[in-house]
């Protein structure tokens, strides 16, 4: 025997179904419903116009164990915190969440008032001095091209580590960026381990680099996604002493893709034009 309940895709579906002729004891079994209930949806909407769904009876369901101000506080909260918890959430409001459980507060959050639960970015700390050189930087190369940036000589020093640090979850919204400064864990960089220093450029061999005397901004460097991709690696292999994660440095430099690191280099346009747009602030890069 099937549902009683139909839902107002399964409602609109059978009338449709029902329409072009199918018997109502097929239409029931496609969709696993009783054909009391399509009867009664079939009496309902002869009286409407076509393509009409009947309305669902009012106080029909289980009532909504929050409110709409209390979805207003729910997101406000987030906006304020974008790591706090269900749990914390109902410790902190006594008053409005006693009778609601943690898992509906959770469902209430990512189904509802579309604040999932995702992953933190981890992205450097900026200070306002680090904003201001950003913008600066992207201001004086903003009219450089590909082929520009190609000459220059990318370096930088990187810390790797045994052991590589987890993650944090944050709620945000999916019209908000994943490298803003509200959702994103702050990172510092601390001596540890084994510290390397490398350069590269986009040129292939053979071919000149401009000459130079200014040091590329740090906080747009596109060896630090080289970088990221060694320590991605090194998490897959977790080298267990310092030798073996050494000789697995010098392996994965030597034997890095050279078009992977020439479109590290072409991507500096891009790059420049993120930074302008966000006035110095984070980006994806």
């Amino acid at each position: 025997m099937g549902r009683k309940k139909l839902t107002m895709e399964e409602k609109a579906r059978a009338l449709a179904l029902i329409e072009q002729g199918m018997p109502v004891k097929h239409v029931a079994a496609e969709l696993n419903v009783s054909r009391v209930s399509l009867f009664k949806l079939k009496k309902s909407a002869a009286s409407l116009p076509t393509g009409t769904l009947p309305p669902r009876k009012l106080g029909c369901g289980r009532k909504r164990k929050t409110s709409e101000r209390t979805d207003k506080m729910l997101v406000r909260e987030l906006k304020q915190n974008p790591s706090i918890t269900a749990a914390e959430l109902k410790k902190k409001h006594p008053d409005l969440l006693q009778d609601v459980a943690v898992r509906t507060l959770q469902h209430r959050l990512q189904k509802d008032l579309g604040l999932p639960c995702r992953r933190a970015a981890k992205k450097p700390l900026l200070t306002d001095t680090m904003r201001k050189k950003r913008l600066q930087f992207a201001k004086q190369y903003r009219d450089w091209t590909p082929e520009q940036w190609k000459s220059v000589m990318w370096s930088d020093e990187s810390t790797f580590r045994l052991v590589r640090g987890g993650s944090s979850l944050v709620r945000r919204p999916s019209t908000v960026s994943r490298y803003d400064a509200h959702y994103t864990v702050k990172t510092v960089k601390h001596p540890d381990s084994v510290m390397v220093w490398a350069c590269f450029s986009g040129k292939r061999a053979g071919r000149s680099l401009l000459p130079s005397k200014e040091r590329n901004s740090p906080d747009l460097n596109p060896i630090e996604n080289a970088w990221n991709k060694m320590k991605n690696d090194l998490a897959k292999s977790r080298p267990t002493s310092i030798v073996p994660l050494k000789e697995a440095l010098k392996k994965m430099w030597v034997t890095m893709d050279v078009s992977y690191l020439e479109n590290l280099a072409i991507s500096m346009p891009k790059r420049i034009e993120q930074v302008l747009k966000t006035r110095g602030n984070m980006t994806k890069y």
